[in-house]
């Protein structure tokens, strides 16, 4: 039995609609772009206990081309290695009060940035949905 364990893989898409997944995977319009990190608390409460109307959280971007989220895009995350879940609606950047997330660095493994996110639910729609 393959193990589970968490990953916090984030994917984002720029398409108009919710693009699908391939092969029960992201791909094809999605674009992985970096981790939302275990510290990000409020973020995954949302997966366990769905509590809130909308989530402010940081990515950690590892991709040396994107300095900046798109004004609007789609978020999948990948919880842990068999879930994967995508926001119920368009997430945008946004300016955030707390700071961004340090990481040590003898722990970082390659350089990243940390850009700041928001994501709000549809009326009467949950924050995520659960796709596999």
């Amino acid at each position: 039995m393959p193990s589970v364990s968490f990953t916090g893989a984030c994917w984002i898409s720029t398409a108009n609609e919710l693009p699908e997944l391939e092969d029960g995977c992201f791909g094809g319009e999605w674009t992985r772009v970096g981790q939302i990190g275990k510290d990000e608390a409020e973020f995954w409460k949302q997966f366990k206990q769905p509590s809130r109307r909308s989530v402010g959280f940081y990515i950690s971007i590892f991709r040396e081309d994107m300095t900046v989220l798109p004004p609007r895009f789609w978020l999948g995350v990948e919880w842990l290695t068999d879930q994967l879940y995508v926001a119920t609606t368009p997430a945008v950047p946004r300016a955030l009060a707390r700071r961004a997330p340090e990481v040590h660095p003898g722990l970082r493994q390659r350089p990243c940035r940390h850009l700041s996110a928001h994501v709000a639910a549809g009326k009467g729609q949950p924050l995520f949905k659960r796709l596999r």
